[in-house]
């Protein structure tokens, strides 16, 4: 049985590829639209030469886009949408930051670590979205996907890499989407660690 697609990258081609007085025109599904495998989604009209210049962009992007949205689709239904993450700009090429962001939106994902999202056009509809973490910190997005919080997320940090005395220093990252948060959950992760493990505060400790 083959599954629908999720119809992405409508919006990123007419607003990144398509200028001003191109003698070209679109008929093409809406973003988040469902289609099958063989359906027809869209079809050019206009000047031969400038659509054949545009068409490898064209299908390049609705191809890398629509597959984005169709698995964050299928993701999101089997493990709901406070576990999947977006980390766009640590796994897409660059310059293609943005499209892999939006087509996660369209096919339904909720959780960014994207710090380039604002930059996303979809945004300016409404599209409902949350910040979280950093691109950067695949273990610290690891437990936030597995439903923890993060504090959570730190304390496990920590218990993982036994970090219990002043001689075995651990870095927790605040480089995120909300650094002045996550520095007070950091502090009162690394203050509860120190008190349970007995430690005086020092300098070279943590």
């Amino acid at each position: 049985i083959q599954k629908p697609r999720v119809m992405a990258g409508t919006r990123a081609i007419i607003n990144s590829f398509v200028k001003e007085g191109d003698k070209i025109d679109f008929i093409m599904l809406k973003d988040a639209m469902p289609f099958f495998p063989g359906d027809p989604v869209f079809q050019v009209f206009g000047n031969k030469s400038e659509a054949r210049k545009l068409e490898p962009k064209l299908l390049s992007t609705l191809y890398y886009m629509t597959e984005i949205a169709s698995r964050a689709k299928e993701w999101t239904d089997a493990l709901g949408t406070d576990r999947v993450i977006d980390v766009s700009m640590r796994g897409a090429a660059p310059g293609a930051w943005n499209f892999a962001t939006e087509a996660f939106l369209i096919g339904g994902g909720k959780l960014t670590a994207s710090t380039g999202i604002r930059n996303v056009p979809y945004l300016k509809e409404g599209v409902d979205y949350k910040l979280v973490g950093t691109t950067g910190h695949s273990l610290y997005l690891e437990y936030m996907a597995a439903g923890y919080n993060q504090k959570e997320a730190f304390q496990m940090i920590l218990d993982k890499f036994e970090v219990k005395n002043p001689n075995k220093p651990c870095a927790l990252l605040v480089d995120t989407v909300d650094s002045k948060v996550v520095i007070d959950d950091a502090i009162s992760v690394i203050l509860t660690q120190k008190k349970k493990t007995g430690q005086r505060r020092t300098n070279k400790s943590f």
